[in-house]
């Protein structure tokens, strides 16, 4: 970390990577008090890609502390890119408790590319962890005709993981 002295004797930094991570941090405590609030903070980042990682670090505290609270605020919400961004880090937040919940978030995704993304990795990951389960759950839901048959090999070895990418 690189500091100087100010015009009246500040200190101010230099290091942008520190920066970023005092910016994430304070996002990511914040939702955990005033998750509105901390997304407008968020949203008014300078930069796009410090705004997407903003976000992402607001979803991903208000989703570990109130996942049902970050549920209603999407489902009062149009589809768009904040709201899958939101739904991205749900679905990893539910993962863990719930991996069925977590799919049924991650197939909302509005994004196409993203939805199969994030489906594609949680699926990969459950049938790695609970291969029955897995089966079992892409035996009872409707899945997109174009990424069934991927789901289908990921639950037949799921140890295949990396071999087809």
């Amino acid at each position: 970390v690189h500091w100087r002295r100010g015009a009246r004797g500040h200190c101010s930094l230099d290091d942008s990577t520190l920066k970023n991570q005092l910016t994430l941090d304070l996002a990511s405590t914040w939702a955990s008090i005033d998750p509105s609030a901390a997304l407008a903070y968020a949203q008014a980042q300078p930069e796009r890609a410090q705004q997407q990682e903003t976000m992402r670090e607001v979803f991903d505290s208000w989703a570990a502390v109130d996942a049902p609270a970050l549920d209603r605020w999407l489902a009062e919400r149009p589809a768009d890119e904040t709201t899958d961004l939101a739904r991205e880090q749900l679905a990893l937040s539910k993962f863990a408790n719930d991996p069925s919940a977590a799919m049924a978030t991650a197939s909302a995704i509005a994004s196409e590319e993203t939805r199969r993304a994030r489906v594609e990795s949680l699926f990969a990951f459950w049938a790695q962890k609970n291969a029955p389960e897995a089966r079992q759950w892409l035996r009872d839901t409707e899945v997109p005709a174009a990424l069934r048959p991927r789901l289908e090999r990921l639950a037949a070895r799921p140890d295949a993981v990396d071999e087809e990418e």
